[in-house]
């Protein structure tokens, strides 16, 4: 094994742990309850600082969901919150979340699950939607934390949520059925961008 693999492990355990001590400090809280709409000012501010990027990267066909992840990042940051990207997960269907936000004045903690879905997209990722849920669902069962699944949806097509090519695929998702608890839409000229986010805690 190699010193720089070795490395990595020690830093995976470490983060891994950092989350553990994090977690403590604030105390997960999950029986506040409650709708996840404290968001929603950041994701639209988000929206409208990056949606130019966004259609424009859809546009190539490839996934930019760690982009928006990091952007999505700084943007907790920004407004006060502390953040952790790749917080460790306490789940058997995945070993990271993408972010853990923590408010330090009402001590709630988030798991934060986001998923990119574009004209191009392809039907595994069906799945991978629905690991994401089941992942959170474990952690709200153990009684830890909440969380929140976020979908963004950009497309070449207006009203994405209607067009031919979506509409079945988004229907073949568990939960969407159920109404969003955060929505946000761009204002862009072109397309379609669209965040939606589900409270699963």
């Amino acid at each position: 094994m190699s010193p720089s693999h070795n490395k990595a492990i020690k830093h995976r355990a470490l983060r891994a742990l950092d989350s553990q001590n994090t977690l403590a400090v604030y105390g997960c809280v999950s029986q506040q309850g409650g709708i996840i709409k404290m968001y929603h000012h950041e994701l639209t501010g988000l929206l409208s600082e990056v949606s130019e990027k966004i259609y424009e990267f859809q546009l190539t066909g490839y996934s930019f969901e760690e982009w928006f992840n990091w952007e999505l990042y700084a943007k907790f940051k920004q407004s006060g919150y502390s953040v952790t990207p790749k917080p460790a997960f306490d789940s058997q269907y995945k070993s990271y979340a993408d972010l853990l936000v923590q408010d330090p004045k009402t001590e709630m903690s988030v798991y934060i699950e986001v998923k990119l879905v574009h004209d191009d997209t392809s039907n595994k990722w069906l799945n991978e939607i629905e690991v994401d849920r089941k992942a959170l669902q474990l952690m709200k069962n153990k009684g830890k934390c909440k969380g929140l699944q976020l979908l963004l949806l950009t497309s070449s097509h207006k009203d994405l949520l209607n067009h031919p090519n979506w509409k079945p695929w988004l229907e073949k998702l568990s939960f969407w059925s159920i109404e969003p608890d955060v929505k946000t839409v761009s204002k862009h000229s072109e397309g379609s961008i669209i965040i939606l986010g589900w409270d699963v805690g």
